[in-house]
């Protein structure tokens, strides 16, 4: 019995505490997670292979979506409400703001719930707990490349002519995945402690979205 305590007492301890926040620490955080690259690219296609597995439609859901909001919208701001697009058709006018907040609503709503909802997983196995939020979001941008996909076929359906600025897109697609990440993180932290996220988050979400159907004067036709 005594040999079994000692044995005990000399077994190393590893404790697991937040880190001290400075520029040193976030920098060494960024290069661990590139050691973990393939978990991340396990997880995210595991979000996307199991997300629409057992619906009929399967990965159409991706663009049915919006899609199905787009010709709410259309109907409701354009035929039923007339509010002017200033002379750009409101399908593609209304489905290019559709898009994005599909994205931001879903990386934000699945990031928050991903350390509660795998808490089996963080509790026995050590990995960055960032990669569960990132892994969502990952699997709503390849929702939003499917769809975008689409908003090019309603810009040629409608001959909306292509301009420069629609390479803009690119950046400000990945400063709202960087935004949406930065949302995903702070609330699946919150949430950790406070459940009551999870609960007003749905709540909220209807609440925050502002209808397309003010565009600013003065906006282009084109993309």
């Amino acid at each position: 019995m005594a040999e079994q305590l000692q044995m005990r007492r000399r077994v190393a301890t590893c404790v697991l505490r937040p880190p001290r926040w400075n520029p040193a620490v976030s920098l060494s955080q960024l290069s661990r997670l590139s050691e973990y690259r393939n978990l991340l690219a396990t997880l995210s296609r595991h979000r996307v292979n199991v997300r629409y597995r057992q619906s009929v439609l399967g990965g159409l859901w991706a663009f049915l979506q919006p899609l199905a909001m787009m010709l709410v919208f259309t109907a409701v701001f354009s035929h039923l409400v007339r509010v002017p697009s200033d002379g750009m058709p409101y399908a593609p006018f209304a489905y290019a703001g559709i898009l994005p907040w599909t994205f931001f609503a879903a990386a934000v709503s699945n990031g928050t719930t991903s350390l509660v909802s795998h808490a089996q997983l963080v509790t026995k196995v050590y990995f960055p707990r960032e990669i569960l939020p990132i892994s969502y979001v990952v699997a709503a941008a390849v929702d939003l490349l499917i769809g975008s996909a689409v908003l090019l076929l309603l810009l040629v359906y409608f001959h909306i002519p292509f301009t420069p600025s629609l390479f803009l897109a690119l950046p400000v697609s990945a400063g709202l995945a960087a935004f949406s990440l930065a949302c995903g993180l702070v609330l699946a932290a919150l949430q950790v402690r406070l459940r009551d996220v999870g609960v007003a988050l749905p709540v909220a979400r209807p609440c925050s979205i502002r209808s397309t159907s003010s565009p600013r004067r003065g906006a282009r036709s084109s993309f």
